[in-house]
């Protein structure tokens, strides 16, 4: 699958937008859930910072990889994926393009998946578990099932 990254928009840019519109207001992030080998993160954006509840809020799933830039920055990714679908909701982006293009340029390499296949090419070998359920999250979320699968029954023989 293809994805054009002409119609999305940068959170930067969708943050400098909110602050003009918005000077009084405020966002918050917080760090829902971290582990070896992911991050959630949530964002709410409030129009003025004495609102008791969120204008809008936005959540973000990232996974730390072996290189590029989630190797180092996966939590970074997240708080600014996070801001940018809260931004989104509160209409924030281009009309049809709720994703920032952080995320559409994400999703479009994670297609090829090549960190996943070079594990998969030695899965027998593979003895790391929060390496292997890296792998087995993401097989999951590309919709690999059969390729999940198989990198939960190496996870099961390397615990036994």
């Amino acid at each position: 699958m293809s994805f054009n990254l002409d119609n999305y928009e940068p959170v930067e840019d969708r943050l400098r937008r909110f602050w003009q519109d918005h000077p009084e207001g405020r966002i918050l992030t917080e760090l829902v859930e971290a582990t070896d080998v992911r991050f959630i993160v949530r964002a709410e954006v409030y129009t003025d910072r004495d609102d008791a509840r969120p204008a809008a809020t936005g959540y973000a799933f990232e996974v730390v990889t072996q290189r590029g830039v989630n190797a180092t920055s996966a939590l970074e990714n997240g708080e600014t994926s996070a801001v940018g679908r809260a931004l989104a909701n509160l209409n924030y982006a281009p009309k049809g393009a709720r994703p920032s293009r952080e995320e559409m340029e994400k999703a479009s390499t994670r297609n090829a998946g090549p960190e996943l296949d070079t594990l998969l090419a030695d899965l027998e070998a593979a003895t790391d578990i929060p390496r292997l359920r890296w792998a087995f999250g993401v097989a999951k979320s590309l919709g690999r099932d059969d390729d999940a699968e198989a990198i939960r029954q190496r996870a099961e023989a390397v615990k036994s």
